[in-house]
């Protein structure tokens, strides 16, 4: 039986869960199939069985990266200063760093504003 979330897990960019990792861990620990059984049994490549036997854990690896430079705060800041009125609505995205003192460029700015629905054009 194939359900629409296996199908989902199948894609190259989705990651398998944790769930089904520690399944196919669990079919691995057993000894009683071979790779290739329980790459059919769990849907998982191969290579990708070896690659969580050798790391040992269904977990995922933490990842690096940059800090989001706008703050949740600093986000709710700037939702309600768009939102107060039908002039502030309209500021720039220069002013909008003025008024609520941010450390940001604009293009920070505008994709925060993105993010929280506003899509009319910034000057």
């Amino acid at each position: 039986m194939i359900f629409v979330a296996d199908i989902i897990d199948t894609m190259k960019s989705c990651e398998w869960t944790p769930k089904r990792r520690s399944r196919a861990l669990g079919l691995m620990q057993g000894a009683l199939h071979s790779p290739m059984e329980i790459s059919k049994i769990t849907n998982i490549p191969k290579s990708t069985l070896g690659h969580l036997k050798k790391r040992g854990t269904p977990l995922n690896k933490v990842r690096t990266g940059r800090p989001t430079k706008l703050l949740p705060r600093d986000r709710r800041h700037i939702e309600a200063l768009i939102r107060k009125d039908y002039a502030s609505r309209h500021l720039s995205l220069r002013r909008i760093i003025q008024d609520l003192e941010l450390n940001v460029c604009e293009s920070t700015v505008k994709l925060a504003l993105k993010d929280l629905g506003s899509h009319r054009c910034m000057a």
